[in-house]
């Protein structure tokens, strides 16, 4: 059975959910499941709500959405519909409503939704559930902890509800899935075992009869920083944790475990000795830096393959040169990588040729900041960075930076956004990207009115390429992003 890794983080970005009059309960009598929906196909993988065209009545027999995947090139769009599993329901069938979409890999994509009809075990469930897209097949899985489905708060926003390779390059693609569900956990009067609990710990799923069924890994005081995970080819996990079991206070040092089997083993003397250094995922393998000395005295960084014997760790060379211009800042690296290139927080680009990890494009843009505001992220091909400039005073609007792994093409626009957290008018309290094509990126911020009137978002679709922005105002985020497929 394929294992999925499930992380827990607390995200305060709130966000519009829409929909309602939804019940979290299973109902009494039959109500159709959603099964299955249509999967993005090569040119069509731009998943968003069809907002230019006139609201349909959408009906219960034909599974027609307002959803589609469209081709970015030319506008052509594929409609997408949703199947249901039940042919003698008593009630109607009930089209859910898509709030978010977050792609995980070129297999997988988590769906957000509200008037979602789940089922598990006999029961049906109707109400605020998250299902998993298998681009595959197109069967729609529930997420199932304590022997029922979990509901999704959609009252919390993140870009990451499941670690993804179009974010990150420490977690092999195809093996086990590092995941960061969201969770409603800040509601004291919510149930654990309906929730995924925010920030304690780490997750893992069973892929199992229909369902992602998940159960905890590691002890809940056991508080784990996402961004240091990493998981090779056969499903060990490296990660730092902070021990909460006897102080809570935050500034408790945090500790590198690896998890094999469920064994936890200390091994922050690797991770911090410094002579292994960058740490990441190479090949499915765990990989660092090491720095040698060849026969005329000269030193230069070179890739080791760093496998785990059960007890330490044994470091092989690989003959994978490091050279000097390439991007050695990050200890773990977070860079999203696409055709043996990865994009870096720094905005540069380094790829893998003839044995040698060295440099091929930088942005122009970057000031060597590598701050919270700069984002990277990735398509089918093209690698992304994306430079937010979010606090006060930042002085330069939003950049973007672009490299196209399959042609070579880098482009850079700086767009004239500028995304003040203060305004007179309002207060901007979110704002984040995320890849429409590989092309155009979504930049949007939400606004709190200083007059107390309800909170609106701008959305801002920027084409590197040609320059063009469209922006648009509205009181609910559109879901919109890129679905990556196995091509």
């Amino acid at each position: 059975m394929k294992q999925i890794l499930l992380a827990t983080l607390i995200s305060s970005a709130l966000i519009g959910c829409g929909g309602g009059g939804s019940s979290d309960s299973p109902v009494e009598t039959k109500r159709a499941p959603v099964k299955l929906m249509t999967v993005p196909v090569d040119g069509y993988q731009t998943f968003t709500k069809d907002i230019d065209s006139v609201t349909k009545s959408v009906t219960a027999s034909s599974g027609e959405t307002d959803y589609v995947y469209r081709n970015d090139e030319n506008g052509d769009e594929l409609m997408i519909d949703i199947g249901f599993g039940c042919e003698d329901c008593e009630h109607q069938s009930v089209v859910p409503t898509i709030d978010r979409i977050a792609d995980i890999n070129d297999r997988y994509a988590f769906q957000n939704m509200t008037n979602s009809t789940v089922d598990w075990k006999g029961l049906t469930y109707f109400g605020k559930f998250p299902m998993i897209l298998d681009k595959h097949t197109g069967a729609l899985l529930p997420i199932v902890m304590g022997n029922k489905p979990i509901k999704f708060d959609c009252n919390v926003e993140i870009d990451e509800p499941f670690f993804s390779t179009s974010l990150r390059s420490t977690v092999a693609d195809g093996s086990l899935y590092a995941s960061v569900m969201v969770d409603g956990s800040w509601k004291t009067d919510i149930p654990y075992e309906e929730y995924l609990r925010s920030g304690l710990g780490l997750f893992k799923a069973e892929i199992t009869q229909g369902a992602f069924v998940v159960e905890r890994l590691v002890p809940e005081y056991f508080h784990m920083t996402d961004s240091s995970i990493m998981v090779n080819q056969d499903s060990i996990i490296i990660a730092e944790f902070t021990d909460t079991s006897q102080d809570s206070s935050d500034d408790l040092p945090a500790v590198w475990y690896l998890i094999d089997n469920g064994k936890m083993t200390d091994v922050s003397d690797w991770l911090n000795n410094g002579e292994y250094s960058n740490w990441r995922i190479e090949n499915g393998e765990f990989s660092a830096f090491h720095e040698v000395t060849d026969s005329s005295s000269k030193r230069s960084q070179m890739v080791f393959t760093m496998t785990w014997d059960g007890i330490r760790f044994v470091p092989e060379a690989t003959g994978i040169k490091v050279s000097d211009d390439a991007d050695n800042t990050e200890v773990v690296s977070l860079s999203p990588m696409r055709n043996n290139c990865r994009m870096t927080k720094n905005a540069q680009v380094d790829c893998l040729e003839d044995k040698q990890w060295k440099k091929v494009a930088k942005s122009s843009f970057i000031d060597g900041l590598g701050g919270a505001s700069e984002q990277t992220f990735a398509t089918q091909d093209t690698l992304f960075w994306v430079d937010l400039n979010n606090w006060e005073g930042a002085g330069y609007p939003v950049r973007v930076f672009s490299y196209n792994t399959a042609t070579k093409e880098t482009h850079e626009l700086e767009t004239g956004i500028y995304i003040d957290q203060y305004k007179e008018d309002s207060e901007v309290v979110l704002s984040g990207a995320s890849a429409i094509s590989d092309s155009k990126v979504r930049v949007y911020t939400k606004h709190w009115p200083s007059d107390g009137s309800k909170a609106y978002f701008k959305e801002y679709n920027i084409n590197v390429v040609t320059g063009q922005i469209e922006q648009r105002q509205t009181d609910k985020l559109t879901p919109v992003g890129f679905m990556t497929i196995e091509l």
